[in-house]
């Protein structure tokens, strides 16, 4: 992978992590204590274009002039990866589920969503320990 490619990608992440932001931003207000349906509609609608994007690599084709490639770095995994974690994990799923690798999209769907809170609990039990233990002046 290039520089070139690299940056295009990094700025796809940069400009979907603000939109991401920007969404949650605008619609959390709203939802009040079900706050969480901002980030659902994130998802949502990231998923339904990293779908469209998908498809129209599937089909051979790139978007804005660019190579199906060229758009997958720059859309899938650069802007809507940064928009949304959720997008990527459901277009693979249905990669695989297209392939026919049905058990394997089914596994691939459902293990990190049933691993997902455990391992934020996970997170936050490290770091809890970390920040009890520099706050004793005992460095791990």
């Amino acid at each position: 992978m290039s520089l070139i490619t690299m940056s295009i990608t990094f700025g796809g992440g940069a400009v979907g992590s603000v939109l991401r932001h920007l969404v949650v931003v605008l619609f959390a207000g709203r939802f009040g204590r079900h706050a969480w349906v901002a980030l659902a509609i994130v998802n949502i609608t990231g998923c339904v274009a990293i779908g469209l994007v998908e498809r129209w690599i599937t089909a051979g084709e790139g978007l804005l002039g660019m190579s199906p490639q060229f758009t997958r770095w720059t859309f899938s995994t650069g802007l809507l990866g940064g928009y949304t974690s959720f997008s990527a994990l459901s277009v693979l799923s249905d990669r695989l589920w297209t392939e026919g690798r049905r058990w394997t999209a089914v596994v691939q769907t459902m293990l990190p969503i049933a691993l997902a809170l455990p391992a934020v609990w996970l997170g936050a039990a490290v770091g809890g320990w970390l920040v009890a233990s520099f706050a004793k002046g005992v460095a791990p």
